[in-house]
């Protein structure tokens, strides 16, 4: 059964939909989807360039109502969920990364 955001009329939904996360890695193929299959995005090799400091691009699918959305073509309307895909480089760190405390006041 699908997960809606918000079910049409008369349309059972099995819950909300999940999202997803994954770090890619940069210049090879890659998959990202969110945890009840209902998206699922496949990267082919080298659509992420590599960029120097960088090692990954981490991907979030975040599900969106359609009702939200702009406008479809008068001659189509949506038949599931909407979904945001946002993607960030990864910095490429080694060691320990350490962040100062914060001054506790007596």
């Amino acid at each position: 059964m699908y997960r809606y955001v918000m079910a049409p009329p008369g349309v059972r939904s099995e819950g909300p939909p999940e999202m997803g996360t994954s770090t890619q890695p940069l210049g090879r193929a890659g998959f990202a989807g969110t945890t009840d299959n209902q998206m699922q995005l496949t990267l082919p090799p080298g659509v992420l360039p590599r960029r120097s400091g960088e090692n990954g691009v981490r991907v979030t699918l975040d599900q969106l109502d359609p009702a939200d959305l702009p406008a479809l073509p008068t001659d189509l309307e949506p038949e599931g969920n909407g979904y945001r895909v946002g993607m960030v480089y990864t910095l490429r760190t080694s060691g320990w990364l350490a962040w100062p405390s914060p001054r506790r006041w007596a």
